[in-house]
């Protein structure tokens, strides 16, 4: 049966994120399968056409959340929104990540909705944080009202919420496209380490997020530089959102490694096209994520993807995703803030570079377990599937 699929977020292409991949990824190949997909979002002037790949976007001038405030960068905005969704013959909604616009605002009118809606909560990111308390207090009355729940794990934070709150739910993981790494060869890690002159045989680590400040690039870049590797380059590969950014913080850390190193490691800072991360990917001997708050990250199932080991902290699910990859990564154990922001040592990061640097045998079995378990679990063909099926299922048993 062809569904006419509605899906909101609150940033989408040509925007770059974690949320913004998943919910292009599961549009467009909902799309190739013969399906109608709408993406709901946010107004983005960089935003050259209202379709992309056979998406349908419908853009709104609203920002915020109800906790930050919601905020119509155009009178009505929000009404209009509200409008859109009540008056459109959609035949199921998911709406991609609480804590923002796109979920918040409809809140008060989730009871007029006349088919079937689905929350993906994407790990309830300020669960923790005490302005948010309110917030998490009522939701479980309008979370019961949903139709059916998406979580990308079964421990997360966001899990124990549901299982607290007596409220079923589905974990379909995150993934990474085969099209992008399933033919990807060695001749790809030549090329990139050729281009920014590494030689083959000097360890290269990376790490990928954007310059939010949260993505832990300071916790990599200084573990780096505090581990007894000998001669190693470091990548740090990712964009900036606004002006509030750690760009200038991880310049000045980069040289301060390359300086204490007497040249021996060097950090690159780089901001690059798509095709040449995955290469770097594959370049790469170990994948590093020292981020402080995460959901699912996405990174890490590129990494695998990539037949790249990694070593993360112990943020979001993604000691649930070594075991599912057979302990393809090391987990990096450290302390929660009063915020649920994440913190781990430099000096216990920096041990595991070292120990995961030291056996290159083992490091290659690491490799060839994680692409393996990629490929029978973790492709975005394999999950669309997965969410083609969810919401078939949740239109064939909804009444309203």
């Amino acid at each position: 049966m062809s569904m006419n699929i509605l899906h909101t977020v609150e940033f989408y292409y040509p925007s770059k994120g974690g949320s913004q991949e998943v919910i292009k990824q599961i549009s467009e190949r909902l799309v190739q399968k013969g399906h109608s997909v709408t993406v709901a979002t946010t107004y983005d002037p960089q935003r050259k056409s209202l379709s992309h790949n056979g998406v349908t976007i419908e853009q709104f001038h609203i920002t915020g959340n109800r906790v930050r405030g919601l905020h119509e960068e155009k009178q009505g905005e929000i009404e209009r929104y509200r409008n859109f969704v009540l008056n459109s013959q959609f035949d199921v909604m998911m709406n991609y990540a609480a804590q923002q616009w796109t979920f918040d605002t409809l809140l008060p009118i989730i009871d007029n909705i006349r088919f079937p809606q689905i929350l993906a909560p994407c790990g309830f990111s300020w669960l923790h944080d005490t302005n948010y308390r309110e917030y998490y207090a009522t939701l479980p009355t309008y979370l019961k009202q949903y139709s059916g729940h998406i979580l990308h794990s079964s421990s997360y934070q966001d899990s124990e919420f549901y299982r607290n709150n007596a409220i079923p739910f589905v974990v379909l993981p995150n993934g990474a496209a085969a099209e992008e790494f399933q033919n990807i060869d060695t001749q790809a890690s030549i090329v990139f380490r050729k281009k920014y002159g590494i030689p083959p045989d000097i360890p290269l680590l990376i790490t990928i997020g954007s310059h939010t400040g949260l993505k832990g690039h300071r916790l990599v870049i200084e573990a780096f530089r505090r581990a007894n590797i000998g001669k190693a380059v470091l990548l740090v590969i990712g964009n900036t959102l606004d002006k509030h950014n750690c760009l200038w913080d991880c310049r000045r850390r980069a040289w301060r490694t390359i300086l204490s190193s007497y040249g021996q490691k060097k950090v690159y800072i780089l901001d690059i096209p798509r095709q040449e991360t995955i290469q770097a990917l594959k370049a790469a001997d170990l994948f590093v994520f020292g981020s402080n708050i995460e959901c699912s990250p996405i990174v890490i199932f590129e990494a695998i993807a990539a037949g790249t080991p990694f070593i993360a902290t112990d943020v979001g699910n993604c000691r649930e995703i070594a075991e599912w990859t057979h302990n393809a990564g090391i987990i990096v154990e450290g302390q929660k803030n009063e915020h649920g922001l994440f913190f781990a040592s430099r000096s216990d990061f920096a041990s595991a570079i070292e120990k995961m640097l030291s056996n290159t045998e083992y490091l290659k079995q690491l490799s060839t377990q994680a692409r393996a378990a990629w490929q029978q679990h973790f492709t975005w063909e394999i999950i669309a599937d997965k969410y083609e099926k969810f919401y078939d299922d949740i239109i064939k048993s909804y009444k309203r």
